[in-house]
Formats: structure tokens, sequence, C-alpha cells
């Protein structure tokens, strides 16, 4: 579970890479974090089996929902289980919790288990109570320092932000343990490692943050974070990788046109294939960053004698 982002992300980029895709469907794709249909979702993760359980376990519920005419609840999970064809509700903790009381509040109680209830079972049914309770409390009390830490995260998150890169490290480094999952706050801690100089430490967590985000901004930054450590031959995967990933977005042929005119890795024919890329392929929006990287683009192709580089 949790890793619908890098599998859709494989997916994505093994669909371009092959050439098939139009236009269109370039200048449309994106990075979702979520499928926008939990059954697919569940699919995706768990297998089929685990989606046939999860059908067994809805379908179970609204059939006795049915049988014993609990039409409002029965009706509720019904318009949820509609609504999970087009969002993500599973994703989503209140949502989680709507699921569990409807599917709760539709099991019958029968004659039999009232029957047992009043026969002498109450005080194994108050004593696994008092379980559910003490392990509610005791999870709650775990709880109490994810507002401290959100808080602690955004203070230090200035850091980042003013390009104090050494002490963005030290103070990202103490809240790793509780955010290690958190796609952001990895983004964030990786960057920071990669300007302070400690690259192996950075691409540690790139990779981490690759199984939980089909960004292509994630392997930009891991191949920022090789070509600055030398590593050009990994660099190039990682913009090669990205740029399959979301072909429509100029900036992974802008960081490859850079790459190739290193001096130590300098390609030339391939520095201009990809500068006029960035230059010919039509982006879907036409920003300033973009007008800034074409006018990079024609300055580095001009350096190298390229005649058709007002084209």
């Amino acid at each position: 579970t949790g890793g619908f982002p890098e599998a859709y992300g494989e997916a994505q980029a093994e669909y371009f890479k092959s050439g098939t895709a139009s236009y269109q469907e370039e200048l449309v794709a994106g990075s979702p974090a979520f499928a926008f249909n939990e059954y697919l979702q569940i699919a995706v993760e768990t297998g089929i089996p685990g989606l046939v359980l999860f059908l067994l376990l809805l379908s179970d519920s609204l059939f006795k929902g049915v049988r014993q005419k609990e039409w409002g609840i029965a009706g509720a999970l019904l318009a949820f289980m509609l609504f999970a064809f087009s969002s993500y509700p599973l994703q989503l903790i209140p949502f989680q919790i709507l699921l569990v009381f409807l599917l709760v509040a539709l099991q019958p109680l029968n004659e039999e288990t009232e029957t047992a209830y009043l026969c002498g079972k109450r005080v194994f049914s108050f004593f696994l109570l008092g379980i559910c309770l003490f392990a509610s409390l005791y999870v709650c009390y775990r709880q109490r320092d994810v507002y401290a830490n959100y808080r602690k995260w955004y203070q230090i998150k200035s850091y980042y932000l003013l390009l104090d890169y050494k002490k963005a490290v030290e103070a990202y480094g103490q809240l790793l343990p509780v955010f290690g999952y958190q796609p952001a706050f990895l983004f964030e801690y990786a960057q920071s490692l990669s300007k302070s100089g400690y690259y192996a430490e950075a691409d540690k967590y790139l990779m981490r943050l690759s199984c939980l985000s089909c960004d292509a901004m994630v392997y930009n930054t891991m191949g920022k974070n090789h070509q600055e450590n030398g590593a050009y031959e990994k660099a190039e995967a990682s913009f090669i990788r990205a740029a399959q990933l979301l072909p429509g977005r100029l900036y992974p042929y802008y960081l490859l046109a850079k790459l190739y005119a290193e001096p130590r890795f300098y390609n030339e024919q391939k520095m201009k294939k990809m500068a006029c890329t960035v230059l010919g392929k039509e982006p879907k929006v036409q920003t300033t960053a973009v007008r800034e990287m074409r006018a990079e683009m024609r300055i580095l192709l001009k350096q190298h004698d390229y005649k058709d580089s007002d084209k």
C-alpha cells in the first residue's frame, strides 16, 4: 500500500518512451499521487485478491443493510461506493472513519447476539471495550506532538527558503524520524543536503522519495545532485527519466542541454539536439521561465557556432 505513485510513474514513463503517445497526451500528463478511483488504486497496490476482498466487504455490508431495511445507512454506503469511482476518499482520514462507522452500523444485532449479551456476556463486552478505549487513548497520547512538529517544520522551512542550507540540514535531520514519509519534507531535506555538498545522503533520500512520488522534479533534482557530484552518466539517466515521465515539460531537456555542454561530459550533437528541443517544443503554458530557458539555449547555441540558432 502507498506504492501507487511509483507504479504509475513507471507505467507512464514506459508509455511515453514507446513513442505511441499523442501530442495532446503529452500536454495533459501530470504526476498524480492518487488514482482518482479507489478500486483501481487498491488493485494496483494490493493486487486482484485485495480488490476482491474489499468488494466482498462492501457488498456484504450493503446486502445486510438492504435486508434489514436500513435504507439511510445503506444509501450512505452506496453513495460512498459510487463516490470512490471518481475520487480518493480512502486516502483521507475523515472518510476512512466514516466508512468504518457505516460498515459497523450495517452489522445486524440478531436475537442470538442479544440473548448472549443479556445472559452474562456483559463483563467480556466491557473488557473488550476497555481494551479499545485504552488503545485509543494510547494512540492519542503518542500523537500529542504532531501539531508541535508541524509547527517546527514550517518554522525551519525559513532556512530552506532563505537558502541557508547548512542550518536547514541540521534542523530537518531532527524531524526526519517524524516526517520521513512526507514527500514534501523529503524533497526539501534532500535539496538542502545536496546544496550543502552531502551528495550521497541527498541521493539516498531522493531514492526514497521516488518510491512515494511520481513527480518529474524528483528526477530533475536527482540529476542535478549527480551532476554536482561529477556522476554525469547517472545525471543523464535521471534527466532522461524526467523527460520520459513528462515529455511536455521543457525543463528536463534544458538540463540535458546544459549537462552535455559540461567540458567533462561534452557532447556537441546531443547538446544541440536538446537545445533545439527546448526552442522548438511548444509548451503547455508560456511562462517567464520558458522564455528564460529559451533565451539561455540561444546563447548556448551561439557560443558553439550553431548557424541555425535563430530557428
